[in-house]
């Protein structure tokens, strides 16, 4: 486990190269993921920044996001998502997904481009889009 420091109120910028990456946790933080090549990921955050670019190339993605945080993908394709929103936004463009199951909770908001297969369950307050 790696624990970074954070400064309140000072910018902070760290680029992270590592081996063997399954999980990771933020709390407040901006995270860009670039170059990522894995079979799963599991992301865990509260209010923060998620940008996973082009490059990455991820089978499994978990994510378990709240509190306003953000997820932006540009991913070209990717086996499966497992995805609950809780007060968050998540937006993949340009990607192929053959599986997303979701849940949207408390003014969450999804965006995607083309699904194989999805069961996304939201509450009243939250807004699923399928392009």
């Amino acid at each position: 486990m790696i624990i970074l420091p954070f400064h309140e109120g000072i910018g902070y910028y760290t680029n992270l190269t590592c081996r063997n990456l399954t999980s990771i946790t933020l709390d407040r933080a901006r995270l860009d993921i670039n170059m990522l090549n894995v079979d799963s990921l599991n992301v865990v955050g509260s209010g923060s920044e998620i940008d996973i670019n082009n490059r990455a190339a991820i089978r499994s993605l978990s994510l378990n996001l709240q509190s306003k945080s953000w997820l932006w993908s540009n991913m070209p394709s990717i086996e499966s998502i497992q995805l609950n929103l809780d007060q968050s936004h998540g937006e993949f463009n340009a990607i192929r997904i053959k599986e997303l199951k979701a849940e949207l909770r408390d003014s969450s908001e999804l965006s995607v481009d083309k699904v194989l297969h999805s069961d996304v369950r939201t509450d009243e307050t939250s807004q699923y889009y399928s392009r």
